[in-house]
């Protein structure tokens, strides 16, 4: 296939439903990233283009792979598993196959699953620094602050990286070797959008209330509100630091329209319902209180299957503990 990267119309005709069949798979591959990189607007077309050709070739790695990063990308992260539980299979033994499907369990909040994979990429690649963030962040979000801080430090140790090293900070703070002021100083010279949501989630989360600062990060947020606020984590900054200020209209004003986590782990995606529970419990709308922790539960139960004690530390459990306090008054 002759690809002509800068004619559009000649790509589409290529990659329409028909002709996809026609195409092998390293010429698909060519002329959706020709689309996808060439014209950003027919993005939806490559989408379309994955859905149709992975069907029609699934053992070929790099289709996989790609559709796994892009699906990812578009938030779609069952299609994202999916593609990279396929491209291990394929090559169990590709390290970098093995890291995207840690991270695809970790997306989902599979937490126990994702600790795992990790510690598996770990034995396969004692020197990959990737794997021992990876490991670090899953094992901050199960409440282990111990454990993600040797797996951290181990991370910088093997390579130095900007966002790894605020995860490290982060770490420390929980564990009360830094200290609020030194967050906030962080904070100051931030220079990311993903430094900034772990920063500002940090003085909000701290395991002791009295490390908290949910007015800083309320002024912080109306500070960086105009470039931040269509980030797919800013409501969930807003919306926890509204409820440890205790404004629960607040709290429920910026949940409200949003259903999908995040592409930033701030929060293990089951706890979404026990956070939404307890909102609506201080707000006295008990009905709506009880059915988001109805569904809460029915997503416990099916996650936390078999080993439920993996979890009795992590951010899912308090927020559980929280919302059933709440509800029992």
């Amino acid at each position: 296939v002759k690809v002509f990267g800068d004619d559009m119309d000649v790509l589409l005709e290529l990659t329409a439903p028909q002709n996809l069949p026609k195409l092998e798979p390293g010429s698909i591959f060519v002329v959706s990233s020709a689309l996808w990189h060439n014209f950003p607007e027919r993005r939806p077309d490559v989408f379309r283009i994955y859905d149709q050709a992975l069907r029609l070739y699934p053992g070929d790695y790099v289709l996989q792979a790609v559709g796994g990063v892009i699906y990812r990308d578009a938030g779609r992260a069952e299609a994202a598993l999916t593609c990279r539980a396929a491209a291990l299979s394929l090559r169990p033994g590709d390290i970098t196959a093995q890291l995207a499907m840690a991270d695809a369990l970790q997306l989902l909040g599979h937490l126990p699953d994702a600790e795992g994979a990790y510690r598996a990429c770990i034995a396969a690649a004692p020197s990959n620094a990737e794997a021992y963030y990876g490991l670090g962040t899953v094992l901050t979000l199960l409440g282990d602050h111990e454990g993600a801080l040797r797996s951290l430090t181990h991370s910088l140790e093997l390579e130095e990286n900007a966002d790894r090293r605020v995860d490290f900070e982060v770490t420390r703070y929980y564990l009360g070797l830094n200290t609020p002021a030194d967050i906030e100083g962080m904070l100051a010279i931030a220079t990311s959008s993903y430094n900034g949501a772990t920063l500002l989630y940090a003085l909000l989360d701290h395991p002791d209330p009295k490390q908290r600062d949910p007015q800083l990060v309320l002024r912080s947020l109306q500070g960086i509100a105009a470039p931040y606020s269509g980030e797919s984590w800013f409501f969930v900054v807003e919306a926890v630091a509204n409820v440890r200020a205790e404004d629960w209209p607040g709290a429920l004003a910026a949940m409200e329209g949003h259903y999908r986590p995040p592409d930033v782990a701030l929060i293990t995606p089951m706890a979404y319902d026990f956070l939404r529970s307890l909102i609506y419990s201080h707000l006295g709308r008990d009905g709506e209180a009880r059915e988001c922790y109805t569904r809460g539960m029915a997503k416990w139960n099916e996650e936390t299957g078999g080993n439920p004690a993996a979890w009795e530390k992590s951010d899912v459990m308090r927020w559980r503990r929280s919302a059933e306090a709440v509800l029992a008054k």
